[in-house]
């Protein structure tokens, strides 16, 4: 019988609904599975600072990928290492036990192929395979497979300009229009410019470049139908199948190279671990209304202040110029790897 933990904060406004959760679960699965809840790591844990200086620092981060990227702004946060360690307590119960564990996140829904779902991965040969995930919203790309993440948020439609009407006459309107482009347009651009804004609008130039010629190369594929792996970045920790041996990549890969992304990027990045990032399709698992409002992820502002992390180090220009590039390489190469090692499980043409 396959032991399912749910990491919930003993604290957490969500607590009651993951304990009823975990009771229905272990009614309606009785025979397959056994669901326990796995107490949360947060900044107020008692020996969260303890941990965080064995497994987090930050000269360690310019090691990291996403590190270098736009989307981050500096180290983690300290409610992301919480996270993290969360995850990685798990993994070393899964060796513990030595047996596949699934790990959930107090945020998911169980899908009717949840049961399919671990049967297929325990007769697969994966040691990692998510139950949920999305495309990373900085990573561009063709693919539909899975939906891609942007936050939640979804940009108002543009106005229609037809049901706009002129205001004034025709001539008045145009005067300002061309007041607009001169003043605006021309001027800012002569009397403002800055070597900032040159070496901004360069590197922008470089990064779109890159995007636009790695989506033209992106890779996928199914084994055994039903296990997508692709070359583009799959976020997500919500909930996920993992074997001893993927636990055992995942603890050494902390060991190595410390906390140096949020888990799920980190676990995403064959090149720390040498495991093949795969997910379940359909998806056996979807987001409840929770997640709308993580308590891992979104602690409040008093407890974030209780702890200062350190100053996180200075990023390598070169390396986020031309971070797109180099990641999509890394990841094309990984993609080769493992579409070669499963290839005996090939199910369907790949794209």
């Amino acid at each position: 019988m396959t032991q399912v933990y749910i990491i919930s904060l003993k604290d957490s406004k969500r607590r009651l609904d993951t304990e009823e959760l975990v009771s229905q679960a272990n009614i309606d699965f009785e025979g397959h599975c056994a669901f326990h809840i796995f107490d949360a790591i947060s900044p107020k844990h008692k020996d969260f600072e303890e941990l965080v200086r064995e497994f987090y620092e930050p000269k360690s981060l310019l090691k990291s990928d996403w590190f270098h990227s736009d989307c981050c702004d500096g180290g983690l946060l300290p409610q992301e290492l919480g996270c993290f360690l969360s995850h990685y307590f798990l993994w070393k119960k899964c060796l513990e036990l030595n047996e596949p564990i699934i790990i959930l996140e107090d945020d998911v829904a169980l899908e009717p192929n949840f049961i399919q779902a671990l049967k297929d991965c325990l007769k697969s040969p994966f040691e990692f395979v998510r139950f949920c995930g999305d495309y990373w919203g900085y990573h561009h790309t063709y693919l539909n497979a899975l939906p891609i993440y942007d936050n939640g948020i979804t940009p108002p439609p543009p106005p229609n300009e037809e049901s706009q009407p002129i205001q004034g006459s025709f001539l008045a309107h145009m005067v300002h229009r061309v007041l607009y482009f001169i003043i605006y347009k021309i001027f800012n651009r002569i009397f403002h410019l800055s070597l900032y804004s040159i070496v901004y609008r360069f590197s922008r130039i470089i990064k779109n470049l890159q995007r636009s010629h790695y989506k033209k190369h992106e890779k996928e594929t199914f084994f055994l139908e039903r296990f997508y792996l692709t070359s583009v970045y799959v976020g997500k920790t919500a909930g996920y199948y993992l074997t001893p041996k993927g636990a055992k990549a995942f603890v050494d890969a902390t060991r190595n190279f410390k906390m140096i992304e949020p888990v799920d990027m980190f676990m995403d990045n064959p090149a720390y671990t040498d495991i093949a990032s795969i997910t379940y399709i359909p998806c056996a698992l979807s987001l409840n209304e929770h997640s709308l409002n993580s308590t891992i992820a979104n602690q409040k502002p008093e407890l974030l202040k209780s702890y200062a992390l350190p100053k996180a180090p200075k990023k390598s220009y070169f390396k986020n110029l031309f971070y797109y590039a180099l990641n999509a390489r890394k990841r094309q190469k990984a993609f080769k790897k493992f579409y070669e090692k499963y290839a005996y499980l090939k199910s369907c043409k790949d794209f």
